[in-house]
């Protein structure tokens, strides 16, 4: 039986052979976003960091990894997340 995780990763997977294969930024961000809020936290700023370096954005001084758009989304998703995630436990 195919759980739920298996089934975020082939999504996540496809999306990212799609925004691999198109360069299109709409469906990196979305790939970065459901990564992020899914729980891949690493697999989304890792993405991110790729996809802000593929599009033409060169890394620049210590604060780098938090002045791109797509890792500052992944960055902000994966805080969303935690954040939902506190405020729903209690």
């Amino acid at each position: 039986m195919i759980s739920m995780n298996d089934t975020r990763l082939t999504i996540i997977m496809l999306l990212a052979a799609c925004a691999g294969l198109l360069l299109w930024w709409p469906i990196s961000l979305m790939l970065v976003m459901f990564a992020a809020l899914s729980g891949r936290s690493f697999f989304a700023v890792i993405f991110g960091l790729l996809c802000d370096l593929a599009y033409g954005v060169p890394p620049a001084g210590v604060l780098h990894t938090i002045m791109f758009p797509f890792t500052l989304s992944a960055v902000v998703c994966v805080l969303v997340r935690r954040g939902a995630a506190l405020y729903l436990r209690r």
